[in-house]
This record gives C-alpha cells, sequence and structure tokens, in this order.
C-alpha cells in the first residue's frame, strides 16, 4: 500500500513538539505554514501507510492527541489537497484568495463521491465545509 496523508489533531500550542516526536518517529509531517504562520493551528499532516504504521502508535506520540475525523480508523485526505497547498506555499502564491480558491473544491454544493469505509462508492453534496 502507498503512504497517504492523514490529519492529526494536537494539544493546544504543542505543534512544534509534535513534529519533533513524530519526525523523530521516521514519520513524514507537514505543518502547513504561511508569512510565518500556522495555517491550521493545533492540526498536522502525516503521511503513513496504515499497512506497515499502526495508526493507533501515532496517538502515543507526545503532543499528539487524535486523529481527524475520529473514527474506527483515519480516513486519509486527498493527495490533491496537500499537494496543491504545498505548491502555494512553495511558490510564495499563498494568500487568502487562492487558500479560497483551493477549498472550493470542497465547497457547499460540490459534489464528491466516498473512496472508503462503510459508504465507499457513494455520491453525496457538500453541506458545509
Amino acid at each position: 500500500m502507498t503512504a497517504l496523508w492523514y490529519v492529526v489533531q494536537t494539544q493546544a500550542v504543542s505543534e512544534h513538539k509534535a513534529v519533533k516526536e513524530l519526525e523523530q518517529g521516521g514519520f513524514e509531517v507537514f505543518q502547513p505554514m504561511a508569512e510565518e504562520r500556522r495555517l491550521f493551528p493545533g492540526y498536522l499532516f502525516i503521511k503513513m501507510d496504515l499497512e506497515n504504521d499502526p495508526w493507533e502508535s501515532v496517538l502515543e506520540y507526545r503532543g499528539v492527541t487524535k486523529f481527524l475525523p475520529k473514527s474506527d480508523s483515519p480516513l486519509n485526505l486527498p493527495a490533491a489537497f496537500v499537494d496543491d497547498l504545498k505548491v502555494m506555499i512553495a511558490e510564495g502564491i499563498y494568500n487568502d484568495h487562492s487558500f479560497e480558491d483551493m477549498l472550493r473544491k470542497y465547497a457547499a454544493g460540490s459534489i464528491v463521491t466516498i473512496k472508503t469505509g462503510p459508504f465507499a462508492g457513494y455520491t453525496g453534496r457538500v453541506d458545509r465545509y
């Protein structure tokens, strides 16, 4: 299986501690920053392969509180979301307008298809994000 991106929530103001711990544990971690501010305070992106990395072990790292969404197993993010975000930050084109454009892919009214879990294959409409 391929490593995919997931979201973990951290303890209040503990992102730096959690990043250090997870990286020391061998995980690729992404903490989006633009203009020296956190884009998602309290949250980190972690890349992992659920077949080789028991996700429950990530919860034992200092600073990590849970995966989002909280369920029986974590759900991965669309790869394009993390990739687009990294490109925007790397190229210095991040601003509130460009970030909103990216989120618009998942805006209220968007049609999405669920890829994993008990509702895999079902199509739905996003009510809000």
